[in-house]
């Protein structure tokens, strides 16, 4: 018999429940693409479905910060991407049980403080970190600049922008300035 993978004890204590649980972080911080928002129940009213994993259905404080972030339309949430974590301070009725945070957020370019309601009367200040851009997306996104500087008609600028909005938020992020700017020149002729 061989001694069990990594993988397979991580396997082993993966709670049996139908969404992400502060104990399916206890081995470290996920972070997620939102690949939908749906409605849930009246206890957890939004359900935020994320790759891989099981959905995520984010406490009051942090659904307040992806609002604050990225509007309160849910379609706009849509291909953000997450860094969520296991925080040991939530309480629950007077005890300690952990709860699922938020520390990164893409769309952002420098870290970002929310001010945050953690009991009655008290809150809190919490700091929310950029997502890197991926090494492989930052060399996408020199070509498409590239690309977008040396379009010269609208047809191709258009062109370029249609491909475009198959990328990541990152990368739609990165290049808007870049689009915009070479739009009005092209507009301005």
């Amino acid at each position: 018999m061989s001694d069990p993978t990594p993988e397979e004890v991580r396997a082993s204590i993966v709670p049996s429940s139908t969404q992400l649980n502060a104990d399916d972080l206890i081995s470290g911080p996920i972070t997620v693409t939102i690949t939908g928002v749906r409605r849930g129940t009246k206890e957890q009213p939004i359900v935020v479905e994320i790759d891989g994993h099981k959905p995520y259905l984010p406490c009051k404080s942090m659904r307040r910060v992806l609002i604050a972030q990225y509007s309160d339309d849910p379609k706009a949430w849509i291909g953000q991407r997450l860094t969520l974590y296991r925080d040991e301070s939530v309480l629950w009725a007077g005890v300690r049980v952990g709860g699922i945070r938020i520390s990164h957020m893409s769309g952002l370019d420098k870290p970002k403080t929310f001010l945050i309601t953690v009991g009655r009367g008290k809150r809190t200040q919490v700091e929310i970190k950029p997502i890197a851009i991926s090494v492989s997306d930052q060399a996408y996104i020199e070509d498409a600049k590239s690309e977008i500087a040396r379009a010269d008609s609208m047809e191709v600028l258009k062109t370029i922008g249609f491909v475009l909005k198959t990328s990541s938020k990152a990368v739609q992020d990165a290049v808007r300035p870049v689009y915009a700017k070479r739009q009005k020149e092209l507009q301005d002729g």
